[in-house]
C-alpha cells in the first residue's frame, strides 16, 4: 500500500523535473507538492492501521472470520516404542536321520507326509548275515556257560586247577560281550524315529545299500517352532531372555505371541547385526518352516509420558519443534506458539518430553492454518 501511495509521488516528481529540464523549475513549489502527497500518505496509513485494528477485535484475518481449528488434551499415559524386522520361522526338530551302519535296504514302514511317534521303526536293513552270528553265538555261549559253571563247582570243592577254572570262565564272559555287541548291531538294521513328528523326505529305495552317516530320512516336527531375526547393534541391551514379542505372517494372515529363547552374544561384523531367536507353540498346525515372519518387539515405555497426536507438532525452519496452546479470552481463544522437545513417535503418537503439561489444550487439526496469537474457533466434534 506504501509504495503504491509512493508512486503518484514519483511520477510528479519526475514530470517536473523533465518538463523544466531540472535548473529552470521552482524549488520550493516542488518541495510544496512533495509534502502535500507525503501528508496525503501518512492519513491513508493511519486510516488503514485503524480499520486493521478494528478488523481485528472484530474477529481477526482479512475476510473478518477467525481460523477454524480442532483442539484436543495433551493426555498422561503410557507411551510404548515397538519396532518391526523380518525373520524367518524353522522347526526346532527338524532332523536328517542317518545310517549307523552299511546294510541293504530290505524294509521302508513309513511314507512321505506320515506323522510317526518316538521310536517307531522307519526303515529296516538286512540283517541275515547279523541273524545268522547271533545264532551261532547263542550255541558257544550256552556250551560255554555249561564249561564255566561245571568248573566253577569243581574248584569251589578244590577239584581242578585254578587255570582251567579261569580259563571256563573268560571263555564264557567274553562269548557274552560279544553277544551283546552282536544284539547292538542287530538293533542298529532298524532306524527308528527319534522325536515324533512328520516324514518329509524319504532318500533311499528298498535294494539301495545305506552307509554310515548316509541320510536316510528327513523328519520335522510342527509342535515348537522358533523365529529367527537379524537385529541391529542399535538394539544391544533392548531385546533380553524371556520378551514377549508378536509375531505375525502376512502370507496366511496369522499372529502369534512368542517369547525370546536366545539372544546372541556376539555382532556380526559383516551386517552389524545380532541374532535373536523366539519360539512360539503351533498347536494349530498353520505354520510351516521356512514361513517369512514380522517380528515386533518392544523396545520402550514410559508408564507417565504427556503423549499428543503427531501431526498436532510442527518444525520451524531451524528444525526447532512447537506446538499451538489454546488460550481462552473474554471473546474468541487465542493460540499460542510453544516450544517442546519430543521423544519417540509410533503410530502418531508422539512422547511429549518438554513444553507441555498434562491437562493442556491444544491445536491437533489446523495447525498449518494459524500464527502465534491468532484467534481461533473451535471445531465442536
Amino acid at each position: 500500500m506504501k509504495n503504491f501511495l509512493y508512486l503518484p509521488l514519483a511520477l510528479a516528481v519526475a514530470a517536473c523535473s523533465s518538463a523544466e529540464g531540472g535548473q529552470s523549475a521552482d524549488l520550493k513549489k516542488l518541495e510544496a507538492e512533495r509534502n502535500a502527497l507525503v501528508k496525503q500518505q501518512e492519513d491513508l496509513a493511519a486510516k488503514i492501521d485503524a480499520l486493521n485494528e478494528q478488523i481485528a477485535t472484530a474477529g481477526g484475518g482479512a475476510a473478518g472470520k477467525s481460523a477454524l481449528v480442532t483442539t484436543g488434551i495433551a493426555a498422561a499415559e503410557t507411551f510404548e516404542h515397538f519396532f518391526e524386522v523380518q525373520g524367518t520361522l524353522e522347526s526346532e526338530k527338524n532332523s536328517l536321520i542317518t545310517a549307523e551302519m552299511a546294510g541293504a535296504v530290505k524294509r521302508i514302514n513309513v511314507q512321505e507326509g506320515q506323522r510317526v511317534n518316538a521310536g517307531q521303526v522307519l526303515v529296516e536293513l538286512d540283517k541275515q548275515l547279523i541273524d545268522q552270528s547271533i545264532a551261532e553265538l547263542k550255541d558257544g555261549l550256552e556250551l560255554a556257560r555249561f564249561v564255566f559253571e561245571k568248573q566253577e563247582k569243581l574248584w569251589k570243592q578244590n577239584i581242578g586247577s585254578e587255570l582251567q577254572y579261569r580259563q571256563a570262565k573268560t571263555n564264557y564272559e567274553s562269548l557274552q560281550t560279544r553277544m551283546k555287541q552282536a544284539e547292538t548291531q542287530r538293533s542298529k538294521t532298524f532306524i527308528t524315529a527319534p522325536f515324533s513328528g512328520v516324514v518329509e523326505d524319504i532318500m533311499p529305495k528298498i535294494g539301495e545299500m545305506a552307509a554310515p552317516g548316509m541320510p536316510v530320512v528327513r523328519l520335522v516336527n510342527l509342535d515348537r517352532l522358533s523365529v529367527k531375526a537379524q537385529l541391529s547393534e542399535a538394539y544391544v541391551g533392548k531385546v533380553k531372555y524371556g520378551t514377549t514379542v508378536t509375531v505375525s505372517f502376512p502370507s496366511i494372515g496369522k499372529q502369534y505371541t512368542a517369547r525370546v529363547t536366545k539372544v546372541g552374544s556376539s555382532i556380526n561384523p559383516s551386517g552389524r547385526t545380532f541374532e535373536v531367536t523366539a519360539s512360539l507353540n503351533n498347536g494349530g498346525k498353520d505354520l510351516l518352516p521356512n514361513l517369512v515372519a514380522k517380528v515386533t518387539f518392544k523396545d520402550y515405555e514410559n508408564n507417565r509420558a504427556i503423549v499428543v497426536p503427531t501431526q498436532a507438532i510442527l518444525q520451524d525452519i531451524n528444525g526447532n519443534s512447537y506446538a499451538y496452546l489454546v488460550k481462552k479470552g473474554k471473546e474468541l481463544p487465542t493460540v499460542k506458539k510453544v516450544p517442546v522437545k519430543m521423544g519417540l513417535t509410533y503410530q502418531n503418537r508422539s512422547e511429549i518430553i518438554s513444553g507441555l503439561n498434562a491437562g493442556d489444550e491444544i491445536v491437533f487439526e489446523g495447525v498449518r492454518s494459524i500464527n502465534d496469537g491468532d484467534r481461533v474457533s473451535i471445531n465442536k466434534q
